[in-house]
């Protein structure tokens, strides 16, 4: 009897091992929540507002398909593309590395007017919905300040649309992304990017705050750059994203 037990012990400790080296996947994480975002009827003549659905923890054979929208004539599928992110740790000594990958994927939509519809998807087969409402843009700025190029408050630019572009007539010194938001509104990040060579900045508020500045380096006129300011509005239950592009004269880069 005992022999008997001894070896039922032995059997489950051996079963509990070979689970353990067993690698568990986890389950790709899709968005689904409904959601929202402001749309203005000066977005018809924009090539910048699009919304989008983020799915984590695929695997490299993972695939998404039978992507569709109830209404494209409200919100219509701009792109399906899946991205590989590779990391690469190093240790004191140089020959040792580590080298991991891990795969995601967005669904890029085109907002084209205001109203509600339903974007049904599969992950790996496995069908998936969500619900994306366009509501009326309200304005999330109360001050918007570059003032490595001057000190003008940038708010009446984005009164009725989200994008803006411009040029510098000179080179520009190094300053800052200064924004305070508007009433009901919090910053939650800030980001600058510099097209010829791909240096970025950013920085994330956490919850949000009223009022934040990033430094930004210098820029030269026949340089293009990119930079954004993310807001969210807990009240309306959605983010709005103001985007300001400078153009170099000979760039045609959007």
């Amino acid at each position: 009897m005992k022999n008997t037990r001894r070896l039922l012990c032995a059997l489950l400790v051996a079963a509990l091992l070979i689970l353990s080296a067993v690698p568990a996947f986890a389950e790709p994480y899709v968005d689904t929540d409904p959601g929202k975002v402001m749309w203005s009827t000066t977005e018809k003549t924009s090539s910048y507002y699009t919304d989008s659905i983020y799915i984590g923890n695929l695997t490299k054979k993972s695939t998404v398909t039978d992507v569709k929208s109830s209404k494209p004539s409200i919100v219509s599928i701009d792109y399906v593309r899946k991205y590989k992110n590779t990391s690469e740790t190093t240790y004191f000594d140089p020959s040792k590395k580590e080298t991991s990958s891990s795969y995601y994927a967005y669904i890029g939509l085109k907002v084209k007017k205001l109203g509600k519809a339903t974007i049904s998807f599969k992950v790996d087969g496995k069908a998936y919905k969500k619900v994306i409402t366009a509501i009326s843009y309200e304005n999330p700025v109360k001050s918007l300040q570059l003032t490595g190029i001057n000190t003008k408050n940038l708010k009446s630019q984005f009164a009725k649309k989200n994008s803006v572009e411009a040029t510098l007539a000179k080179n520009a010194k190094a300053g800052a992304i200064k924004v305070t938001a508007a009433k009901g509104w919090k910053v939650k990040r800030i980001y600058w990017e510099d097209y010829s060579n791909y240096n970025d900045r950013e920085y994330y508020f956490g919850d949000g705050v009223a009022t934040a500045s990033m430094g930004i380096p210098a820029m030269k006129k026949n340089t293009s750059y990119y930079m954004y300011v993310q807001f969210q509005n807990a009240e309306l239950g959605v983010y709005q994203t103001v985007y300001y592009r400078i153009q170099a004269a000979s760039s045609n880069r959007r």
